[in-house]
């Protein structure tokens, strides 16, 4: 008579389904993941067969965490895991450390052969990697990520990705062909460039874009704003002052930014981004959009072109109901016209659903104290507001400014003011 199988002799890894198992292998690195073969007969060919694989930096350094290894030893480690594995690939990651080599070009055609709906390629190499032309043929493309490439122009008879919807670019210069490539992305709805160059190339926002982030790209366009309506979400932090500002402010500032973007929920800006946008901006301007959550990134408190925008921009946002600003004020400049600004200006900012409000790097200059004060007598429904000191303030100096905030008076009898040294 055969013994039943207890449950504490069962092997419940081996019974896990399918999808679970898959799921597992898709948290693990690829040197892990391939580890789980010894598991058992049923585990044995789970990897080789898995759809997924990830060679990101984590995978690089986990293979060489006592010794360096060279660009022949890594090519070799990437064809030997193409050999073993079978079925499609429909995402893969790879990190590249060294400098180009064919062998790559020829993963990308195996990828393009193999179903791939998912790629990112992280350059950490100082040289750009050339994208092979094999990159137009991966066709069911859904989700695209590319690091420090350079991507050439298309083959005339190129029509486009049809399916993607994720684009990831950083450190990419965008050619006119490349630009009216991302332009014409029918199912596109999220789109990052970060440290790009060129561009000013993009002069058509894809139609269905909802989530754009454009970060340290200085050339960048703004009249592309003017072609999409549908956006939800923007981040833009230009990182330094543009230059020419005077020449594109004529044409482009905040009120004609948001008059573009009805549907914009979530907005981003750093202080040179509000600065360009302050042109031509009316100081009391008032107008009606559908924003809910503002972050201000490096805002500072003695610059009344970005104050003077930031308040237009509360102003003109009644549904507003998150708020998030991080200082960065020159100590060295004492913002005495911001301070007048504030101080003689019957500022009414209608905040009337506001609720969070976080200021970050505070330094308790009398700019940022008015504007906090302005904040807490202007919103009915605030319930925490939230002030993170600049590191370097001493306890003295610390308690001055926890106390004058607590004194001001709120319109929200359930506001706390949380003060963080």
């Amino acid at each position: 008579m055969v013994e039943e199988q207890t449950d504490s002799n069962k092997d419940r890894f081996s019974e896990l389904s399918a999808d679970l198992k898959g799921s597992i292998l898709e948290r693990m690195i690829a040197r892990d993941a391939a580890r789980t073969s010894i598991l058992s007969k049923k585990w044995r060919y789970i990897w080789a067969s898995h759809p997924q694989l990830k060679l990101d930096e984590q995978f690089f350094f986990g293979i060489t965490p006592n010794k360096r290894i060279n660009q022949s030893q890594f090519v070799r480690i990437i064809d030997k895991i193409f050999l073993l594995h079978h079925g499609p690939i429909q995402k893969f990651i790879l990190y590249i450390p060294f400098s180009q080599s064919p062998d790559m070009d020829f993963w990308i055609l195996i990828l393009s052969r193999n179903g791939i709906k998912e790629l990112t390629l992280d350059n950490g190499y100082v040289q750009p990697y050339k994208l092979p032309s094999y990159i137009y043929s991966c066709a069911e493309l859904t989700y695209l990520e590319l690091v420090n490439c350079i991507i050439f122009n298309p083959p005339l008879e190129f029509h486009g990705f049809p399916y993607l919807k994720k684009l990831f670019l950083e450190n990419i210069s965008i050619s006119p062909r490349i630009g009216s490539l991302i332009s014409g992305l029918p199912a596109l709805n999220k789109l990052s460039l970060s440290s790009c160059t060129s561009i000013e190339n993009l002069k058509i926002l894809p139609p269905k874009l909802i989530w754009f982030v454009v970060v340290n790209s200085h050339e960048f366009e703004w009249q592309c704003f003017k072609t999409n309506s549908s956006l939800l979400t923007l981040y833009v932090a230009m990182g330094k002052e543009v230059q020419n500002v005077y020449e594109q402010e004529k044409h482009f500032n905040l009120t004609t930014l948001l008059a573009n973007l009805p549907r914009l929920v979530r907005l981003w800006l750093d202080g040179f981004s509000l600065k360009f946008l302050a042109a031509g901006v009316v100081l009391k301007c008032q107008l009606n959009f559908s924003l809910k959550d503002i972050y201000l990134i490096s805002l500072r408190f003695n610059d009344l072109d970005q104050v003077s925008c930031a308040l237009c921009l509360l102003r003109s946002s009644p549904f507003l109901k998150n708020l998030k600003i991080d200082a960065s004020t020159d100590l060295d400049e004492a913002g005495e016209q911001v301070v007048n600004y504030m101080e003689a200006q019957g500022l009414e900012m209608g905040l009337n659903q506001l609720q969070t409000v976080t200021i970050g790097s505070f330094n308790g200059l009398k700019a940022e104290v008015l504007f906090a004060r302005l904040l807490l007598s202007q919103s009915p429904s605030l319930e925490l507001m939230e002030i993170d000191n600049r590191s370097g303030i001493d306890a003295k100096e610390g308690l001055r400014i926890s106390t004058e905030l607590m004194r001001f008076p709120r319109a929200s009898n359930k506001a706390e003011i949380v003060y963080v040294p």
